[in-house]
């Protein structure tokens, strides 16, 4: 049996970043072999950033999509929320994921930090991490990095919510709509700022991010979208169902005793 090959779509920043991101627990599970599987390419849009860099500390060659070539939306039409980009440029869009998956082939794809619009990847194959709950409004277009974490802190302090979680979900057309296969809850009572509301989810987002990969490429978790559009998971898998933000976290620990 051949080892599953993946790509990571990672974006991260021009500056060095001080976090630890689950997608680099991912890199040292598949060099420690906790991972079965082969790591072909790092996708990043920033040749000197600290992604580049994590990927050569690995021995991986990062692919780079600079900002500049990658097709930006039609800014000439008011209603771009709809329309997003021209016809042109969703057809530049499609051949760079096109050469992309030609290149390696790859068996999955997961993606983290990426904010670039997504045509053509295989869905059932391509799974996003998204630091917060995927409904509005901590979900698509504008909840991204800092944003989600101080709209959680801006809402518990209103007490609104008692907690965030991370979720973990297939990547179809619409943004942030694909189904979940892990969402994750996280405690945030002890929090002082959103700043701590990030350190909460990047904690957990290393603990169980990888262990979820690997059920996905272990065959574990898999979307038979093409027959029934479901999904399937483990017997006693704990975290496919929607994370309630208004109770309390109390039994995150007993949840997480059960799967570790």
């Amino acid at each position: 049996m051949e080892t599953p090959k993946i790509i990571l779509f990672w974006s991260g920043g021009k500056e060095q970043s001080k976090w630890w991101t689950g997608i680099e627990t991912i890199l040292k599970k598949v060099e420690s072999g906790n991972i079965q599987a082969q790591v072909v390419w790092i996708i990043t849009n920033y040749s000197n950033g600290w992604v580049a860099n994590k990927a050569n500390n690995f021995w991986i060659e990062p692919k780079i999509i600079e900002e500049k070539d990658f097709p930006k939306r039609d800014k000439e039409n008011k209603f771009w929320i709809k329309t997003l980009f021209s016809k042109a440029n969703k057809n530049e869009i499609t051949k760079i994921y096109k050469d992309i998956l030609k290149e390696y082939k790859p068996d999955y794809i997961f993606m983290s930090w990426w904010l670039k619009y997504i045509l053509w990847l295989p869905i059932n194959k391509t799974i996003n991490i998204h630091p917060g709950p995927t409904k509005e409004p901590y979900g698509w277009k504008w909840m991204y990095w800092d944003k989600i974490h101080k709209k959680i802190w801006e809402d518990y302090k209103a007490k609104k919510i008692k907690r965030t979680c991370i979720t973990m979900h297939y990547v179809s057309k619409k943004i942030d709509d694909g189904p979940i296969i892990a969402q994750i809850p996280v405690s945030i009572n002890k929090c002082n700022s959103w700043e701590d509301v990030k350190k909460a989810v990047n904690k957990v987002e290393q603990k169980y991010q990888w262990k979820i990969t690997k059920l996905v490429i272990e065959k574990k978790i898999a979307w038979s979208w093409e027959k029934d559009d479901s999904v399937i998971f483990p017997k006693f898998y704990r975290w496919k169902k929607w994370v309630d933000l208004r109770k309390s976290s109390l039994s995150i620990k007993k949840k997480q005793k059960s799967y570790s």
